[in-house]
């Protein structure tokens, strides 16, 4: 029998070196998509905030700070990112001081870019506009656990089909769920 070579075997401290060397790899990827992330939101600020000092803020609704009897009033609006992006359009939406809205609809139909125009970010390509007053604005972050969709929902519960379907229901997603070719049990997050 052969005496093993200790050349012939990796030792723990270069099991380890190899080991560190991937973190190290991993962090480093993880840390580069998030500086590309706060590049890109820093330029769209910049932007912004640079239209907005310049005075050249007729692009987007008027603020009012002075409350009115009406808190937003939009007219024949169409609002976009850019000549290439996503519009929305707005034929008329007038909320009274004090009341409370609520924005729903499918996913994409353009919730999340209407109340980037009511609070003056996204500029306005036509009509007008004007919101009086102050807004409170708390704009959505989803968690998207990598699993399935039901697994998403459920959150380490144990699945009750009645309530199941309320969720859904309430979250206008029994749609989307009959598009998706395994309904339910699609792998969304990461993976999905």
């Amino acid at each position: 029998m052969s005496a093993i070579q200790s050349s012939d075997v990796a030792t723990y401290t270069e099991m380890m070196l190899l080991m560190g060397s991937i973190d190290s790899l991993t962090s480093f990827s993880a840390t580069a998509s998030a500086v590309g992330t706060i590049y890109a939101d820093i330029k769209k600020n910049t932007a912004f905030l640079s239209k907005m000092i310049a005075g050249n803020n007729s692009q987007y609704i008027q603020l009012d700070p002075e409350p009115n009897a009406m808190s937003a009033e939009l007219a024949d609006c169409t609002f976009s990112w850019g000549p290439d992006s996503f519009s929305v359009h707005c034929p008329s939406l007038t909320i009274a001081a004090g009341e409370f809205v609520t924005v729903v609809g499918r996913i994409g139909s353009g919730k999340s870019s209407l109340m980037s125009a009511l609070c003056g970010e996204m500029p306005i390509l036509s009509g007008q506009g004007q919101l009086c007053g102050r807004i409170g604005f708390v704009d959505q972050k989803p968690t998207v656990l990598d699993a399935t969709i039901r697994e998403n929902v459920l959150v380490g519960n144990e699945y009750d089909e009645k309530w199941f379907n309320q969720v859904i229901y309430a979250c206008a997603l029994s749609r989307d769920l009959e598009q998706m070719e395994n309904g339910d049990q699609t792998k969304v997050g990461f993976g999905g």
